[in-house]
């Protein structure tokens, strides 16, 4: 990550702990909109747009904590490295933000996301059954429980390298 210089913004005030909160306000929205087609508020907005943002975000947080915090970026790397849903964050944001011009050959080139109706649900439920699915190394997901993993995997991360977003010690800081 380049140096951020005097001037500062909105999203690179706080460092890893301001991205880690805006990350969990986007799960929270990606995890509300798994189940419809398009934002029920505006329509132009597809549910996949949160999932997808969400990825980028999380997956952008590996390098925000290896910024701030340098002293634990191996420790980091060794805990990410090891997780499926790693693979699937940094696959599906490097395909989001770079299509064809991959630094690294990705886990699935060919991953699918697309939403799923099912007509008969509202004949049972009064409301039709609509859900964004993944396919992903020859694999089905529900977005739901991609997300679900991805903040798990955020959450052992942090557990294990002992970083709290609501504590950091000045230490861990690149400048206090």
């Amino acid at each position: 990550m380049k140096d951020r210089g005097p001037f500062h913004s909105a999203d690179t005030v706080g460092g890893w702990t301001n991205h880690f909160l805006r990350m969990k306000r986007l799960k929270e929205r990606a995890e509300a909109s798994a189940r419809y087609p398009a934002s029920k508020d505006d329509p132009s907005i597809r549910g996949d747009d949160d999932f997808l943002c969400y990825c980028l975000w999380a997956h952008s947080m590996r390098e925000w904590i290896r910024h701030d915090c340098p002293k634990i970026a191996e420790d980091l790397d060794k805990q990410l490295f090891q997780e499926m849903a790693w693979d699937m964050c940094r696959g599906i944001a490097n395909r989001v933000r770079h299509f064809d011009q991959l630094k690294f050959p990705p886990k699935d080139k060919y991953w699918r996301l697309f939403c799923t109706y099912d007509p008969l649900a509202k004949i049972y439920s009064n409301e039709a059954q609509i859900e964004w699915v993944l396919y992903y190394n020859k694999r089905r997901y529900t977005v739901s429980s991609v997300i679900r993993m991805i903040d798990e995997m955020w959450a052992n991360a942090l557990a294990s390298i002992g970083l709290d977003p609501n504590e950091v010690p000045d230490e861990m800081r690149v400048s206090k």
